[in-house]
């Protein structure tokens, strides 16, 4: 099922549960949409799913999510979860270790274990509204706000090779140019050109001074031969 995914996957509103093992390992999906029908994730659905790189929003029809439905999705910056979820289980959200930010709009408790966000290295605290009964969700840290909102990720950077390649075509475009440049000006092409001609046209003239002087001998010893006979 994985090898016929789009990067961009969208789970249909007519969709309630999302059985086990349903995109297991599909480290092919880069954006996750889920529908407004969903009310079940169930275990392993998107376990290894490590391409993930949007924020996941969970649909506010969502009840409960399974033992590691996203467990090592390494890439998810954020997740928001709905009040409407009341189930969190065990190691639900283990190893995304890219998860830096967290709100769940419920007001109590609803993990049934204290790993479901185990090795979530990057998270500090999960966001909860201000009149949360607890002082943790599923074992973890939990900080009250009267306000959870998700911080858009920052666009990442150009990569080196991109760089690289854009320094290179930039520098064949400089070479092009100078090239051009010094082919295509008359002030250097062309004085090259009559100092050239110039060289040739000397060579030919030292030449024919021989011959001159070849002339004027033969000239000389014919009018002597005239005046003696």
């Amino acid at each position: 099922m994985c090898k016929n995914l789009k990067p961009a996957l969208v789970i249909p509103d007519s969709v309630k549960t999302i059985g086990r093992y349903a995109f297991y390992y599909c480290n092919k999906i880069v954006n996750l949409t889920l529908g407004r029908g969903l009310t079940r994730i169930e275990s392993y659905a998107f376990q290894n799913c490590d391409q993930i790189k949007n924020i996941v929003t969970l649909p506010e029809a969502l009840e409960s999510i399974g033992s590691y439905a996203f467990s090592s999705c390494f890439s998810i910056p954020s997740l928001t979860i709905p009040s409407s979820v009341k189930t969190i289980e065990f190691r639900a959200f283990e190893y995304c270790m890219g998860l830096t930010e967290v709100c769940y709009f419920g007001t109590s408790d609803p993990g049934k274990s204290v790993m479901s966000f185990g090795e979530c290295s990057k998270l500090q605290a999960i966001r909860v509204p201000s009149n949360y009964a607890d002082n943790t969700l599923c074992g973890f840290p939990v900080s009250k706000t009267e306000k959870c909102s998700i911080t858009p990720p920052e666009p990442e950077p150009p990569s080196s090779s991109t760089t690289t390649s854009t320094s290179t075509s930039t520098s064949t475009t400089t070479s092009t140019s100078s090239s051009t440049g010094s082919t295509g000006s008359p002030s250097q092409s062309e004085p090259a050109s009559t100092h050239q001609t110039s060289e040739v046209l000397s060579g030919a003239e030292l030449s024919s001074q021989p011959i001159g002087w070849l002339v004027k001998i033969l000239t000389l010893l014919l009018s002597a031969a005239i005046i003696a006979f």
